[in-house]
């Protein structure tokens, strides 16, 4: 009788420390669900006090520290003027995390690593290469001209050209927006962020409403996530607008909070709502620990 064929060792790496953000909501609903337990020993390499690492604990999934040094963790690409400078510096700090990531995988002995973000596929992918093992790079992002300047795209298909073994993103759109700036068609694969069903069960309506004071029959619109330029909460602001202005009823509402440098942003928002006499209609909440709820 043949043996069974042994079970693939996937190593996930992703540094993000202070959230639990979409990405790594993904992340979490990937390697815990029953599937995953059957076909892979997976193991994480994340920050020690990360809600990430809280997620994952106790849920059969072996954990690694791996923290990224400042320098590299504070670096804002998106919408930023490029600084060669702090991208230099950055990239210094880069090669030290990479060093302290070696071990883990020597001793975890990963069939496939997968990078979370830009920042961890530009770490971990170099090291796939001794001994090679396949490295997979899980593009959450929209690596455009929209959101990025021109040398941090070219740096990000040079660097995906030379060690990325399949670069996966979560839609066609971002497919095509990799596929526009150079990536060649081989190199690139749709996987769609699966739901877990159970997890999301429909909800009697009440929540939500209840926090905003509002009944169970009045329209509500929302927007549910991180507030920064580029998951569109201006353009939904501009929709509030003319949608009140049209005379239709209904309430918007906007879920979750600015991170990092981004709080003047989020004062912009509210400002926005103020000068358009829109505080009866639009409403700030918080983030929620409980999205599906949401």
């Amino acid at each position: 009788m043949n043996a069974p064929p042994p079970i693939p060792r996937l190593l996930f790496v992703d540094h993000v420390e202070r959230i639990l953000g979409g990405a790594e909501r993904n992340l979490v609903e990937l390697i815990t669900s029953a599937p995953s337990r059957r076909e892979w020993r997976a193991a994480c390499a994340c920050a020690p006090a990360s809600p990430l690492r809280a997620a994952l604990e106790g849920q059969a999934v072996e954990l690694y520290p791996h923290r990224l040094p400042s320098a590299v963790a504070e670096l804002r690409l998106v919408q930023r003027r490029f600084s060669p400078w702090n991208t230099l510096r950055a990239w210094q700090a880069l090669v030290s995390a990479r060093r302290r990531l070696r071990p883990v995988l020597d001793q975890f002995r990963p069939d496939v690593v997968i990078s979370c973000t830009n920042k961890d596929h530009f770490c971990v992918a170099p090291l796939c290469h001794q001994p090679p093992r396949p490295s997979v790079w899980w593009v959450n992002d929209l690596i455009s001209a929209d959101f990025f300047a021109w040398p941090v795209r070219r740096f990000f298909c040079l660097q995906a050209r030379r060690h990325a073994t399949r670069v996966v993103t979560v839609s066609e759109f971002s497919r095509e927006t990799l596929r526009h700036e150079g990536l060649p068609e081989p190199l690139l694969t749709v996987v769609p962020n699966g739901i877990p069903l159970d997890r999301y069960p429909p909800r009697p309506r009440g929540g939500i409403r209840a926090l905003l004071g509002l009944g169970a029959g009045d329209r509500l619109i929302g927007l549910v996530g991180r507030f920064t330029p580029w998951k569109g909460p201006e353009f939904f602001l501009r929709l509030a607008q003319a949608w009140v202005a049209a005379g239709e009823p209904g309430h918007f509402a906007l879920i979750g909070q600015a991170f990092n440098e981004e709080q003047g942003f989020e004062r912009a928002l509210r400002e926005f709502v103020v000068a358009h006499r829109l505080e009866q209609r639009v409403h700030f909440l918080r983030f929620q620990t409980d999205v599906a709820a949401a």
